[in-house]
Order: C-alpha cells, then structure tokens, then sequence
C-alpha cells in the first residue's frame, strides 16, 4: 500500500491503493484540524486517514498524521485499530511528498488561517502586543508580529522574492490612516512560516501609504544597489492588485485587537516595574560618569579578602566553621572551573581594563568561528524588557529562562544584537543574539568564548 498526499478544493488528503484499487479518503470537515486560535504560531495540520478496508472488522481504523509546513516534516502520528498494512503510513507519505505538494499545504493553510482570522471575534482573542507600545503608543506595529501565520507580502523583482513588511499605528486617539511598508530581498527563494516577520531589517526603502491615497511617500531611500522604491512598489502592486484594501483591512483588525488588549497605558504596566531603589545595582552604569558598569568601577571591593576574614575570626563570640568538602563530582566539576576562572573575570580592574583593549581589536565573527564546537545547550539570561515584565516568556519559544541547542552561527553582526546564532527548542528553530546567552553546563568549552563575548558586548563603548 501506498499513500499519497493530494489536495483538492475541499483540503488535504491522502490517496490511499487499497488491494489493486484506489480508495479516496474524502476530507471532511473532521478530517483535518488545525490549531483553533488565529493569533497562534504553529503550523500543524492534523490529517485523519480512515482505513477503509477495516469497515467489516466493528470500527473503521483510523490514522492522524501530523504534518508541519513550515519544516516540511512528519509530526506525531496517532493510529487506532489499523490494518498491518498501513503501518509507517506518515513516513511513507512524506517521503513521497514533493516541494510542489509543501507548498499546496502551505496555501491552503495560509488561506484557512485568513478564514479563521475573519470569522473570529476580535474581542475575544488574546494578542501579545510588545510591552513598548505601552510606554510609546506611538509605537509601530507590525501585522505578522501580532498574526504569526498572516500570508507575507511577496513579489518577484528581476528574478528575486521580495518582502515588504507592514507595520501600523495602533495608538487609538491618533488618526493618522497610513501604512509603512519596509521592503527586503530573499536571495534563496520564497519564505514560509511565521518566522518570516521576525526579522524588521530590510535593505529597501522603508515607504508610507496613505489609505485611502494614490501616492506613497519615502521614509527612509534605498541603500546602494538596491532597487529603487518606484521599482518596488510597482512589483508589489503588479503581484498584489488589491494591496490597498489588504492594508486597510490589516490595519482595521489591528487597531481592533489593540483596542482589546489588556496593555494599554504606562498606568497599566507600573504595578510590572520593578520597585525603584537609590541602592545602584551592580550592573548599572557607575554613577561617577566612568560609563562602565558599577561593579568593575567604583563597585569594586579594593579591601584584602583575607585580612578581613582573619579579622573578623578574631572577633569575640565568632566561630568560622570549615568549609564543608564537595560531595560530588558535578560539585567538584564546578570547583574545578571557579579555579580556572580568569582574572578579568572577578574584581581585579587592572584585568578587565586590559581584555578591554584587547578585545576592541578582536575579530569577533572570525574569533568566534574558530573557537565555538556546534552543537550546545545555552540558557538565555537576557532578553527584552517585555520578557522580564510580562508572560511572553512562558508562550513563546527561546525568550528568557529558556534552554536551546544552538547549533550554527550567523556570520556578521547586527548593529543592535551583535553576532546571531541558530538555535533549537524541540521542533522549534529561530535565532537570538549571542550575547544574551550563557552556556551550560560550565564546564563545557565553549562557555569561556561566549562568556567573553557577552561580556564586551554588554560593556562595549
């Protein structure tokens, strides 16, 4: 028996060669599921195949196969009561499944998602808008930050996928009627999926677009050798003739979802803030104007450790019990590397000063190349504010507290989030910025040369 995925007007399904005959498995409105929530990032598709051969045997066997569109992979498959013979039936499907037949899931799923979007109640749902737009309503948003799985804007430009990124003002009381395209270049093909609107870099022209209005203004040129934005916006009308009402109906809904949304007002996030105290923290700027942080400043304990030690056991009524041994071998592992812990590292300034220097001349990007051994386990310790103030953490995959497998490194730094690197958080994959991460356990090599770079960047002029 040989499965074969197809989809026609109805959805996906599979094809199913039954004993010298074809069986369609007609999809039902119960044959396939997605998630129910329009605001959500997975990209599952639950196909439910029946096994039509089992209809005499009580009940119909059954297979849910789970496939991904944006990997292109075989998720968890559930079977009840099947023949032997439709045992692997996901495997087998999928193996068989060409580029063609991805990207026919992904339309249909596109378009199911805007389906779901347009019947649901805007007052019900639960955006996540991000913790600035309370502090600056001015903020812009964009629409597939808020709608993870929205269709990107794609059109070809002398044989090359561009993207233009829209963002809106949600703030209620202002009524500006504009939308902000910022345009990018694919150079590998198309993208899919909701990791398409993450990354707001574009190397085109960033436009405005009144709506209504016939003309688009320039907010920011194109950079050298890039198209210019006549070009761009006459390819992205040419693929899209109805943009102007696509806009304006994605700004509609997320004015709509902002206006629902439980983040609203700087009062409304005070009670999040963290209490305000005169005590300088340790990784705050030191107060005297040096502009590195308190702790390699004026934080710095110059005292000798072991004379006050020694004073203070000669102290009357004091009693410093040994330190009790380590028991085990993580325990020991962890001494082992407190030891190997380099100066630059603890309070002695004059260190640090000098792997300053050293590292303003470091190649990062090369240096890093060199040292890191892909695969590793990183934990984050630094995020956005919004991860530290609200629950975004707890939904959303590689924020804050967080432990990944980082397994590549993008070559190149961004100018806000220095050196990228790949990571992966059960079937999810994205990328986060180096610096934010600490590696674990200690003991493992590459902790040292992301533990230097972390620390130049945080501290870097």
């Amino acid at each position: 028996m040989e499965p074969v995925f197809y989809m026609d007007e109805v959805g996906p399904g599979a094809l199913l060669n039954l004993r010298n005959k074809v069986e369609r498995v007609a999809p039902l409105k119960q044959a396939y599921r997605i998630c129910e929530s329009p605001l959500c990032a997975c990209t599952e598709v639950n196909l439910i195949v029946e096994d039509a051969s089992s209809a005499g045997h009580g009940s119909r066997g059954t297979c849910e196969i789970c496939l991904d569109p944006e990997r292109q992979a075989l998720g968890k498959v559930r079977s009840r009561h099947m023949d032997p013979a439709l045992e692997n039936l996901g495997e087998r499907m999928v193996a068989k499944m060409t580029s063609k037949d991805w990207g026919q899931l992904q339309n249909w799923f596109m378009e199911a998602k805007e389906t779901q979007l347009a019947a649901a109640n805007l007052a019900t749902l639960k955006p996540c808008f991000p913790l600035e737009l309370a502090l600056d309503p001015s903020l812009l948003i964009s629409f597939g930050g808020i709608v993870p799985c929205a269709r990107p804007l794609l059109f070809n430009l002398d044989g090359m996928i561009w993207q233009a990124m829209d963002d809106y003002c949600v703030n209620a009381p202002c009524t500006c009627n504009q939308a902000h395209l910022t345009f990018r270049a694919w150079p590998e093909g198309a993208p899919w999926g909701p990791s398409v609107h993450q990354d707001e870099c574009g190397v085109g022209p960033v436009a405005c677009l009144a709506l209504p209005g016939p003309g688009w203004t320039t907010v920011e040129p194109s950079a050298a050798g890039a198209p210019s934005l006549a070009a761009l916006v006459a390819g992205l009308e040419a693929a899209w003739p109805a943009l102007r009402q696509i806009l304006a109906d994605r700004r509609r809904i997320l004015r709509r979802l902002a206006a629902v949304s439980t983040i609203r007002t700087r009062a409304s996030i005070e009670p999040l803030l963290p209490a305000r105290s005169t005590k300088v923290g340790r990784n705050e700027q030191c107060p005297c104007g040096s502009g590195k942080k308190f702790k390699r400043c004026c934080g710095v304990d110059n005292g000798n450790i072991a004379t006050t030690h020694a004073a203070i056991a000669s102290a009357p009524g004091i009693h410093l019990a040994p330190r009790p041994a380590r028991q085990t071998k993580d325990k020991q592992k962890e001494g082992m590397c407190a030891a190997l812990q380099p100066a630059w590292d603890t309070n002695d300034l004059d260190a640090y000063e000098l792997k300053m220097e050293e590292w303003a001349a470091r190649d990062w990007s090369h240096w890093l190349g060199q040292k890191l051994a892909f695969p590793f386990k990183a934990k984050r310790e630094e995020d956005s504010d919004e991860a530290f103030f609200t629950d975004v953490a707890a939904v959303e995959p590689f924020r804050l507290g967080h432990t990944m497998d980082v397994v590549g490194m993008e070559f190149g730094e961004e100018l806000d989030f220095g050196v990228l690197v790949e990571v992966r958080e059960g079937r999810h994959k994205g990328h986060v910025p180096l610096a934010d991460l600490e590696v674990r356990p200690k003991s493992d090599m590459n902790f040292w040369p992301v533990r230097e770079y972390a620390v130049w960047f945080a501290n870097r002029m």
